[in-house]
């Protein structure tokens, strides 16, 4: 029997309950937090549509040459830089020719007094899927190139000295897990777990250079990222996670129930919010733990465009003399994203209203795969996807009467622009129901009713 999420979430609290798991450290990082978000992915069977580059080359010249390289170019800014982000390429937008990190740049900004103020932004991509240049694209830096290096130092370290832990002993006695997921899990944190000493080298040569006492990090819930966030600890340095998608009790990276006595060395310091909801359901644990703190700083992108900051140009032509009121339609990064009823209601209803599929960041490389699975589908020359996904979002709200997701936080954007959002995911309620703003979003549940029906309904009260 499948389970829910907040039973998901339970059984994870009752292991670590039961196994005194919160205090396990290996090489002196808190390790339970992050194995707890592996465990509760593969319990809810958590599916993409998206794929991942290997992390190693075979070219191990290459991996060198390229890591050093990096490695040169960002010691010599290090020393005077005054902030040091983290974050993904998966962020960026193209708006007019520019190549913009929508969580990132505009705080970048807000924090800098003037361009002459030295800031890093390092980011973690295989390859650049925009042809357009970056904004202020002398302060980023790539990321990966260094970890290959890193992971290639950790093999052949390993290779020499095989690591020691106790992971296996830790595990097996979890029997409420499956077996299955218990073998998986040690042999996956058994491949992890080594990179922590590599990580932690260049972690304190990295904050030893850097002459700031901040870092920020879009999505702090990866190894590297915790590992540097406890070096950054032990030089009393603030650590500060930037919200970029769902926050709630019951996101498994932000929802604990029990912790060590002065909180994780391996979660961030400040929790930086886009509303008073997100701090609340942080606070529900962090209010006990004066180390972990939630701050509602707000959405810097959303704040950025309505002070006119962001230029879009001329943008607004390609989709403000649309014929017909336009549906958007964003993508979550999962496999079942082309439900039988929203299919059939965009056949029904297309000749009414314009639909617009947006790409989830992480489809981006797969937009020719998707066509081909909306041609298959009967639907491709009904619905509008490469403007919808090559557009700023929101420059599209502005413009859109109603939105559908499954669970997206595009629900609060489009919020912001008084759009109204049908979620058709049951993690949609989950993440969502008690949000202050679900007096813009309409739970559909197929055994309730129509989905073509809903959204008559909706777009005649638009």
């Amino acid at each position: 029997m499948e389970r829910s999420r907040e039973e998901i979430l339970s059984l994870i609290n009752d292991i670590e309950q039961k196994y005194e798991l919160v205090d396990w450290q290996e090489y002196g990082i808190h390790v339970w937090p992050i194995i707890r978000i592996f465990i509760f992915n593969e319990l809810t069977e958590k599916k993409v549509t998206g794929t991942r580059s290997k992390t190693i080359s075979s070219n191990k010249f290459s991996i060198f040459f390229n890591g050093l390289k990096e490695l040169f170019l960002v010691r010599k800014k290090l020393k005077n830089a005054k902030s040091l982000f983290f974050a993904s390429q998966a962020h960026r937008q193209s708006i007019n020719g520019v190549n913009y990190n929508r969580f990132v740049d505009p705080l970048m900004d807000n924090l800098s007094k003037d361009d002459t103020e030295i800031q890093i932004l390092f980011e973690t991509a295989k390859q650049n899927e925009y042809t357009y240049e970056n904004y202020k694209g002398y302060r980023l830096f790539q990321l990966s190139p260094i970890l290959d290096l890193l992971h290639l130092m950790s093999r052949i370290k390993n290779r020499i000295n095989k690591p020691a832990f106790d992971v296996g002993s830790r595990i097996g006695q979890m029997n409420e897990l499956p077996i299955g997921l218990r073998k998986k899990l040690v042999r996956k944190m058994s491949r992890q777990l080594p990179l922590i000493p590599v990580y932690q080298s260049f972690s304190g040569w990295l904050l030893r250079q850097y002459q700031g006492d901040k870092l920020y990090f879009v999505c702090y819930y990866g190894l590297f990222n915790m590992v540097i966030i406890s070096e950054a600890r032990k030089l009393n340095m603030s650590t500060i996670d930037i919200q970029h998608g769902v926050i709630s009790d019951k996101h498994i990276a932000y929802a604990f129930k029990k912790m060590p006595k002065n909180g994780y060395n391996s979660l961030p310091n400040e929790f930086w919010t886009w509303t008073n909801y997100e701090v609340d359901c942080i606070n529900q644990w962090a209010s006990a733990y004066p180390q972990h703190q939630a701050t509602n700083t707000g959405n810097a992108w959303i704040q950025a465009i309505q002070k006119n900051k962001i230029n879009f140009g001329n943008l607004d032509e390609q989709i403000k003399y649309e014929e017909k009121p336009i549906i958007l339609y964003t993508l979550s990064n999962r496999d079942d994203i082309f439900p039988d009823f929203l299919i059939e209601a965009i056949k029904k209803l297309s000749g009414e209203f314009s639909f617009w599929f947006r790409l989830h960041p992480r489809q981006i490389a797969l937009k020719d795969q998707i066509g081909g699975s909306l041609k298959s589908l009967g639907i491709f020359d009904l619905v509008e996807l490469n403007r919808a996904t090559d557009l700023p979002l929101p420059l599209i709200l502005k413009y859109t009467h109603l939105h559908i997701t499954q669970f997206s936080t595009v629900v609060l954007e489009a919020a912001h622009f008084k759009v109204s959002s049908i979620l058709i995911h049951t993690l949609g309620r989950t993440y969502f129901a008690d949000n202050p703003l679900k007096d813009y979003f309409y739970f559909y549940d197929l055994k309730k009713g129509s989905f073509e029906e809903l959204i008559k309904k909706l777009m005649k009260n638009d």
